[in-house]
């Protein structure tokens, strides 16, 4: 326990050594003991004692009156008055000082203690009584301070009248400070009546104890006029006549802001109200509260049923896109900054799927308070359309220029199998069993070269000569040819009058038969298959629904009743390589319904298809209509002076060899030439000699070498009459599709049967 340290001033030494017994005996501690006024200083600033025990007369020239003035003033430490006088003026002077007590010499141990007691009581009373005064001006300092420069007005009322206002009060109404806000708040309200309903609204407050907020247009002193936030609350809840202090704050501009954004909303609003897109806004919750009248065009369902039903827009997502919406929405709650994308798929009530380009940004007020969402729906459905038509045009013109390839090669190869067959068959009697398996030979070489010309239909440029045809005829001469020894029925549906269609003869059939070939793979043997043909017109809507332009065209329909297909297989058909058949030999490559799409593109057509499982299929081909009065094919330019000296030019040394030997053995004279450049000096070194060549057969590509074109250029350059067949394995290529323009008399493609050629050249010869 720490004991009171207690200094002892007191000149007459028997008195303070008893004092000095009696207060150690009471528990105190004697730090010291003077007996001068100018001692008791000193020891106070050495020893800091708790409480001091002066005699008021002291020997010296200071009193004990003057020393305790003097530690009043310095050191603030209690002192108790020892003294054996107690005249009137003495004390007189003594309680100027503030003693904590008094004791007359001598003094009772008992009367010593509780006279130090409550000494000390007094003097801890007192200082916590200072300390909290010194707080209280402290605070009331600071608070002085804030309220003096807060940037928001302050005011203490009572009835309604003003005890006290800051100096922002003055600022906000326009007032000077000389200026004495003390009157009826009457004079901030542009009337009387507004007065009294905004005394109405917080006194209603004020009396439930409530904090009362409201807005309200002021007056300032000059007259004008400007918009004021009220906050105000009761000193005393349970007695409000007490007063209230009110915090007022400018919010005119704020007010303009409001005005100015409203504004813009409602320009918003009617902007989207027209737009083409579909315009939202979502709460904080997600819940819809704007929806453009766009959506109901989009979706199928009002503007009004998301507003209302906030499932709505979840419950509309494709199922497979479910997912993903909901992650979207939930990193846009976490991360409001910037505008996030999405795209995702819709179902319409009538069942449609629709394509949305999503686009939203979050929203935030003056404060930086996240208020919602804002974006817009686009539908992207026909892009999707276009993009997907795109890729497969692209992956089939990435697979014609690899099948242009592969069926230019085995052209070549066919070409020198097929010679050398003819030629052994020169060499063999017709009664020959041998003969007889050169033909059959003949014929399954003839046969292989159908999956070339199906390949040469993927590959890019032009298709053979085009014919103009007859539907009707056409359609049933290949269908009863595609159903030979099947069991199906056939139903022909066509009017009396259909339009002319221009079409390349064996892709034509080419297409047709590859839909039959599919519609019995998905039928019964005893089911029933429905050909159709009829004249359309396809408006511009209709026309860009299947990427034609709009006009006349022949509608052809194939319908079986099949198994159908599957809708997830149905966007897919005309993919290359898709099949749902089994692979390998004579099995699905997924190559039919691909190649059937591109030979009808390339007739500048289109190909849709209806399915239903279980119910069968309808394709539908469109083909551009022609007039038959004006599509006359051309016919090459005549040429005389018939000679019978051959010039072939061709890369693959295998064709040269079997064409040379074929055509010497039939009386021909034969010069070959590996490629453009040889030919071209070959034919000047005739014409130079006087035995100019009689025909010339040009192949028309060679790598690494001068081609077909390029040396025919030359060769009418020099030769103006020349006469030149053009031959290719590319027999889809523009040159060869349309010789006569480029300057050749004829084409032969590769692969062909020697006695063709030769029939061929004799006529080319006799002309």
């Amino acid at each position: 326990m720490i004991k009171i340290k207690i200094l002892l001033v007191e000149d007459e030494g028997v008195t303070a050594m008893n004092i000095k017994a009696d207060l150690i005996e009471l528990g105190y501690e004697v730090v010291a003991i003077v007996a001068r006024g100018e001692e008791v200083l000193q020891k106070c600033a050495e020893l800091q004692p708790d409480l001091i025990l002066m005699d008021i007369t002291l020997a010296g020239a200071m009193s004990g009156i003057e020393a305790a003035n003097e530690i009043r003033r310095k050191y603030d430490i209690p002192f108790i008055y020892l003294t054996a006088h107690t005249d009137s003026e003495t004390l007189s002077r003594a309680k100027f000082t503030e003693p904590f007590g008094y004791l007359s010499k001598p003094c009772s141990a008992n009367t010593l203690l509780a006279t130090i007691d409550m000494a000390l009581y007094k003097s801890s009373a007192d200082k916590a009584r200072h300390d909290a005064e010194r707080e209280l001006q402290r605070v009331r300092h600071e608070q002085q301070l804030i309220l003096d420069n807060l940037g928001n007005t302050v005011l203490f009322l009572k009835n309604r009248k003003i005890l006290w206002a800051n100096p922002a009060a003055y600022r906000l109404f326009g007032y000077s400070v000389d200026d004495n806000l003390d009157g009826d708040t009457e004079m901030f309200y542009p009337d009387h009546k507004s007065y009294l309903e905004a005394g109405k609204q917080a006194y209603t407050a004020l009396c439930c104890g409530e904090i009362c907020s409201f807005e309200q247009q002021m007056k300032r002193k000059d007259g004008t006029l400007f918009w004021c936030r009220l906050t105000g609350q009761a000193v005393d809840a349970e007695n409000p006549e007490e007063g209230s202090i009110w915090i007022l704050e400018d919010i005119t501009k704020r007010k303009l802001d409001e005005n100015l954004l409203r504004k813009s909303e409602e320009k918003y609003r009617t902007i989207a109200n027209f737009t083409h897109d579909w315009e939202f806004w979502t709460a904080p919750d997600e819940r819809i509260i704007y929806c453009s009248p766009s959506c109901e065009r989009i979706t199928g369902h009002p503007a009004t049923a998301f507003e209302t039903v906030r499932s709505l827009m979840r419950q509309i997502i494709h199922p497979d896109d479910q997912d993903l919406y909901d992650q979207h929405r939930k990193y846009c709650n976490v991360n409001k900054e910037g505008v996030n994308d999405l795209e995702f798929r819709i179902i319409r009530p009538d069942g449609t799927i629709r394509w949305i380009s999503h686009t939203c940004q979050p929203v935030f007020d003056r404060l930086g308070k996240f208020i919602g969402t804002r974006g817009s729906n686009r539908d992207i459905t026909e892009r999707k359309k276009l993009y997907a038509e795109s890729t497969r045009t692209n992956n089939l013109e990435s697979l014609g220029v690899l099948a242009g390839g592969i069926a230019h090669d085995f052209n070549n190869l066919f070409q020198g199998l097929l010679g050398n067959i003819s030629l052994a068959k020169m060499y063999i009697n017709r009664s020959s069993e041998a003969y007889q398996f050169l033909e059959n030979a003949e014929n399954v070489y003839a046969s292989a070269t159908k999956l070339t010309s199906q390949l040469v239909a993927f590959s890019s440029g032009g298709l053979e000569t085009r014919a103009t045809l007859q539907p009707a005829a056409v359609l049933k001469e290949i269908v009863r040819g595609g159903l030979q020894n099947s069991t199906l029925n056939v139903a022909f549906t066509f009017p009396k009058e259909l339009y002319y269609i221009k079409v390349a003869p064996s892709q034509f059939q080419q297409l047709i038969t590859h839909l039959l070939t599919n519609a019995k793979e998905a039928m019964p043997d005893d089911g029933t298959l429905n050909i159709s043909a009829t004249n359309t017109t396809l408006s511009e809507s209709e026309a860009k629904e299947i990427f034609l332009a709009p006009g006349t065209y022949l509608k052809i329909s194939i319908q079986d009743n099949g198994t159908g297909i599957s809708p997830s297989n149905l966007p897919h058909i005309f993919d290359p390589y898709f099949s749902t058949k089994e692979r390998g030999a004579q099995k699905g490559m997924g190559l039919g319904l691909a190649l059937c799409n591109t030979i009808i593109r390339k007739h500048d057509g289109a190909i849709t298809v209806e399915s239903e499982l279980g119910k069968g299929s309808i394709f539908n081909l469109f083909l551009p209509a022609v007039n038959v009065n004006t599509d006359v094919l051309s016919s090459p330019h005549e040429r005389e002076n018939i000679r019978r000296r051959i010039l072939i030019m061709d890369d693959a040394p295998t064709v040269i060899q079997v064409a040379s030997k074929f055509l010497e053995s039939k009386g021909f004279r034969v010069s070959p030439a590996e490629d453009g450049a040889a030919a071209v000096n070959a034919y000047k070194q005739a014409m130079a000699a006087n035995d100019p060549y009689s025909l010339v057969i040009l192949d028309l590509t060679v790598p690494n070498g001068m081609g077909g074109l390029e040396c025919l250029a030359q060769l009418t350059e020099f030769d103006p009459k020349a006469k030149v067949v053009l031959s290719s394995g590319y027999a889809n290529d523009p040159a060869m599709t349309n010789f006569a323009s480029h300057g050749f008399v004829g084409a032969f493609e590769k692969p062909y049967r020697l006695d063709e050629m030769l029939e061929r050249i004799e006529q080319l010869l006799a002309r």
